[in-house]
Formats: structure tokens, sequence, C-alpha cells
């Protein structure tokens, strides 16, 4: 994903020449703004101005302080459209942090789907599925990415209509859907043409022609991409010329054809020679790396029917020595940047060098360099993802949180209004406060356990028990992010829904507290936050029962494709665990512990349609107290399991 929208952000780059004006006149802009800055009054102009601030080239972190400063001058002011820009702008002034993010675009749609400005809403909700993508959540990506493309299609707004085209084009390529990739691309492409955007023509020839390639489609991919470089020619677009001949180089490369694909990086590196630009020090990089690459690459082929040429020797240790002059320099500048990736490329490059010099020391020096920067990546790679799984299991207390904090900001309308209102108004005002209060208690024990959420209003936080003996079950969709790329959004909502409202039923019946759902896993707990004797037999009972009897439709309603498709996982454990609430602000009633990170592993590793449970699990099962109920246990034998080795687990039958 990330090279794809690289390849966005170079192919809109605005030609050098035009560059050079612009940053002239942002600074202009900028120091304009901020001459402004204090003489302002504290009005709906100055919460327009602090906005202002956020899309001009300063700091980060002053971006940040402008949209906050934003944001209350037009909460006093009770201005909702600079609220909910406000908003908007701290949601992208925090893009690293998803959830936060999330919650600053969802306020923001709030607003604007009161105020009901169609163009700011598409806006928002591409904004939406920008963290989406970020997450992984592909499912929730092209939900939001269609529901603006919808309303600019609506309202006809071409040029986003084509954006959003885009955007889902990239979506597909990422998960390498390049039928689907091409069909947005090529409507895109269409819109560009009957607006003769040449801008917009030429990226997404590019596209396209990077999707062929990918394809190994390789004629397909030098029409378009020599469609595109023709128009970059024509407007003097330095930054896309650059780009699109390494491209056609790489080609040429793929296929042996070494003297064009020569020609091609020389023509892109003498084009960046020119400009002088220390702007341009990483495409140095990596025009060095695809000629060390290039040169390795000849040595290795076994096609070396060239004709005389002024590019590569006959000599091989020649042709491995400028191999190892470009791969240096490239190494230089990527490890000054700390470009892991192309670092860990280059070691791997210079170990091949070396093992057809014959050097095997060497060789294996770089080698070794190589696996251990590999291992170090991963070991990052899988941080971020586990960043990434923590973040989703917080979205569905972000969306609670969003409920309630439109429900209060509605409140206090009403309670401005009653002010001004007459005392029949305010006996209204006051019946509906009292409903509200109510469905707001509501809103408040559907997220927290009514025991949990009096001791809070008794001001007692933070609350932490600990408790010996308590029983966790997840119960997890299989395959469920593939389904869902093949349903509409809409549908998968749908089936969600049904699904946890099932589960929810059932776990009200066998007396389990839910916990949280994250993502299309439900989980589940028992013995807490009030201890009990069946913790056990309850957990079994229930997951057999959502096991065994998962029928959404009867008889006569019509058959579901997705519906039946669907496949579960099942794994729970049983221990001591720690639950509570924490934190000053957001309150919601989670566990924590070994037993839970088990019971999670126990599903991850489980089979569709089976309940897997630990060794310990079964003994608590086993006790006198829990009684027998039909249940037998099949033996798995021991199996590794990630972060806790070898562990002996059980498939939990039910024999009813």
């Amino acid at each position: 994903m990330k090279k794809l929208f690289f390849l966005f952000f170079i192919i809109f780059q605005i030609s050098n020449s035009q560059f050079l004006i612009a940053q002239k006149q942002g600074q202009a802009k900028i120091d304009s703004l901020l001459k402004e800055l204090p003489k302002a009054k504290e009005d709906t102009n100055k919460v327009n101005l602090l906005n202002s601030l956020t899309f001009v080239d300063i700091k980060p972190e002053e971006k940040l302080k402008y949209s906050e400063q934003a944001l209350h001058l037009a909460l006093k002011l009770g201005w909702w459209k600079g609220i909910a820009d406000a908003y908007r702008n701290l949601g992208l002034n925090n893009s690293f942090d998803f959830p936060n993010a999330l919650e600053y675009f969802f306020m923001c749609l709030t607003i604007r789907e009161d105020i009901k400005n169609k163009g700011d809403i598409a806006e928002v909700n591409l904004n939406i599925g920008d963290v989406y993508v970020n997450l992984n959540d592909y499912s929730k990506t092209l939900e939001y990415f269609l529901k603006a493309l919808n309303i600019y299609e609506e309202i006809r707004d071409k040029k986003r209509v084509s954006v959003c085209l885009e955007r889902l084009g990239h979506l597909y390529s990422e998960q390498k859907d390049y039928p689907k990739t091409l069909e947005y691309f090529l409507k895109s492409l269409k819109i560009h043409e009957e607006n003769n955007n040449k801008i917009g023509i030429a990226a997404n020839l590019t596209y396209i022609g990077d999707v062929y390639r990918i394809q190994k489609n390789y004629t397909k991919a030098l029409e378009y991409l020599f469609k595109a470089l023709k128009i970059g020619e024509e407007l003097s677009h330095k930054m896309g010329i650059v780009y699109i001949q390494r491209r056609i180089g790489l080609i040429y490369s793929e296929r042996d054809d070494y003297l064009k694909a020569y020609e091609y990086f020389n023509n892109s590196l003498k084009m960046i020679e020119k400009f002088g630009d220390e702007t341009w020090k990483g495409w140095y990089a990596t025009i060095f790396k695809d000629f060390g690459e290039l040169y390795l690459k000849y040595e290795k082929s076994e096609l070396k029917n060239i004709s005389k040429n002024n590019y590569f020797s006959k000599n091989r240790k020649e042709n491995l020595n400028k191999a190892k002059d470009y791969l240096n320099k490239s190494l230089i500048i990527v490890e000054e940047f700390n470009l892991l990736n192309e670092i860990l490329e280059i070691y791997y490059d210079f170990s091949e060098i070396f093992r057809h010099e014959g050097n095997f020391k060497s060789s294996l020096e770089f080698y070794k360099k190589h696996i251990e920067l590999k291992d170090s990546l991963f070991g990052d790679e899988n941080k971020k993802k586990i960043n990434v799984v923590e973040a989703k299991r917080n979205l569905d207390i972000k969306e609670k949180e969003r409920a309630i904090k439109l429900l209060e900001r509605k409140n206090q309308q009403i309670t401005q209004y009653s002010m001004i209102a007459g005392l029949a108004v305010l006996s209204f005002i006051v019946f509906y406060v009292v409903y509200a209060s109510r469905k707001s208690e509501k809103l408040l024990l559907n997220v927290l356990p009514k025991i949990i959420a009096k001791r809070l209003k008794k001001k007692e936080h933070p609350i932490a028990d600990h408790f010996d003996e308590a029983s966790v079950v997840f119960i997890d969709i299989v395959n469920f992010t593939q389904l869902s790329t093949q349903n509409e959004a809409k549908r998968v909502a749908d089936v969600l829904n049904k699904l946890y409202s099932k589960l929810d039923h059932l776990a009200k019946k066998h007396g389990l507290e839910k916990i949280k759902t994250i993502g299309d896993c439900y989980m589940a707990a028992v013995g807490i936050p009030v201890k009990d004797p069946d913790y056990a037999i309850k957990a079994a009972s229930f997951a057999i029962e959502a096991m065994s009897n998962f029928q959404l439709t009867d008889s006569t309603e019509p058959s579901d494709d997705m519906l039946n498709q669907l496949q579960f996982r099942c794994g729970i454990d049983c221990g001591p665990v720690v639950a509570g609430v924490i934190g000053e602000h957001k309150f919601i009633y989670d566990i924590w512990g070994d037993t839970v990170n088990t019971a999670a592993r126990m599903e991850e590793y489980s089979e569709p349609g089976r309940i897997q449970v630990t060794e310990r699990f079964k003994e608590a099962l086993s006790h006198p107290m829990t009684g027998s109920h039909r249940m037998t246990f099949e033996e798995r034998g021991e199996i590794e399991i990630k972060g806790k080795g070898m562990m002996r687990t059980y498939f939990l039958n039910n024999l009813d």
C-alpha cells in the first residue's frame, strides 16, 4: 500500500519550477496568517484562521496546537461548522494515532451530518476510509470509500469522484484483485480524459501501467507508461518523468534487456543531477541501487548476447566492481535516512556479489547482516501488527462513546434553548432530560456491568479486582475478512449485527458477561465481576450452544450465501484474571492476565467448527461441583502455541 500511495504523491507533484514558486508563495501565506492572528477578534473568522494554519507547511506539533485552539474557540462560540472543521483537522494531525484519528473524524461526521453539507460529509467519509486502510480493515475501508463515492456522484463533483475511484483502485490492488483495480483506474482515467486533465490522465496511465507490470504483462505496461511519459514531457513534469523512466527501466531489466534498462536508469539519473536539490537525495539512493542490481543481474544471467557497448564490460570483475560502487553509494544514503528495508536488500545484493566473486567469507558476513536485520524487522512488524489488533479492539468502544457524546451534545443544546423558552417549554425540556438521562443510563449499562456502574457512581475509582477462578471465551468467524470483501458493506454489517445479537442473548442466558467485540471476534467471561462457582460449566454450555445452534435464518427466509459460508472457531481457558476500570476518561470494563491471552490463543489455533480448551479448563470442568452435563473431551495432543510453547489441548464435544 505504501508503494501505491507513494506513487500517488509523486505523480501529483507539480513541476520543479512551479514548486519553487509555490514554496515562496506558501511561506508568504504563512507569514501573513501568523501576522494576522494576534489582531484577530474572538469570532468565527479567527476559527477559520486557526483552521487554515493546519494546512500550511509548519511543524506537526504547531498544526495540532492551532487545531486545538480552533476547537476551543468554536466550542465557546457554539459554531458547529467551525467545531466540525477543527475535529477534521485534529483527525488529520493525528494520522498515525489511528484510534484517536477515528474518534475525531467520527465527531466531525456526526456534526456534518446534522449540518447536511453533502460535500463535507463525503470528505470525512474518505478520511475515515483512509484510517481503516492503515488498520488493514478492508471491509470498513470499502464501506466508507463507497459512501464518499456515492455522495460525490450524487452532487456531480467529477473531480472528487475520480479521487474516490483511484482510492478504490489502490485498495483492490492491495488485495491483489487486479481486474477490479484496473476497472476503477480506467473509470478514473475516463473522467480525466473528459475534462482534459492531463496530470490526472498521466497519473492513471501510470497506475494502470504499474498494475500490468506487477502481472508481468510487460507489453501492456510499457504501452501505458510510454503514454504517461509523453504527457509528463509535454508538461515538463520533472518528478513524474523521473519516476516513469525508472519504472520503464525496471521493466526492461526484468525482461533481460540490459542496455535499454541502463539507458532509462541513466536518463533518470541525469535529470536528478541537473536539479542539484537536496530534496532529490532519496532518488539518488534509488537509482544507484537500480544500477547496482542491474550489473549484478547481468553477471548472474546466462543471456549475455550483448554486442559492443559502453555500459557493460566483458570482464566479470569490472561489472561486479561497478555493482559494488553503485550499491555503496546507495547504502550511504539509505543508512543516513535509516531506510531499513532498502538496507536489507542491499546487504543481500552484496552477499550475492561476493559469492559470484568467490569471496565466500565476505558473502557470508553480508548474508548474516541481511538475516539479522530481517529478524529485527520481522519483530518490529509483529509489534506493529499487535498495535493494529489493539486499535481494532477499541473501535467498538469508540463507536459507543460517539453515541453517548452525541446525546450529551443534543442535551446541551436543549438546555440552552430552555433558558430562552417559557415555562411551558421548560416543562417539556425537563421531561426530555429525564428521558435522556434514562437513555444515558441504559447506554452506560450497555458498556459497563451494573455492579461496576454503581461503584463508579459512588466515586470508587480506579476499580481493579482479582478473581482466582474465571473462564474466558473467544468466538471468531473463520476467513471473515475474505468473505466480507465479496459482499456489500451493508450486508456485512447486518450479518455481524445478527451474530452479535445472538451471542448477547446466549451470554445472558448462560450467565456470562460480554466484555467486548474485536472486529469479527466475540469475547465473554464468567466468574467476573461477581465470583461464580459454576464458572467452567457455564462457559462450556455457552460455547456448545453457540457453536452447535448458530442459525440466523429460519425456513421462511431465503437462502443467504454469506451466512451459509460462515464457520466459527472457539477457544476457552480458565484461571486467575484481573478485571476493572482504569484511566480518567472513557471508562470501559476490561479483563487482563495470562488466562485472557491463553483463551485467545486457543481460539486462534482451533479448527473450524471446534471448541479448543486448555488442560486446566478440562480439569475445572471435571470438578464435582460442575456436574457432567453430557460433555466429553477429545484429546488433541501437544501443539505449538505462539508465546506459550508446547501445550496439551483438547476439543470440547457435546453428546446431546
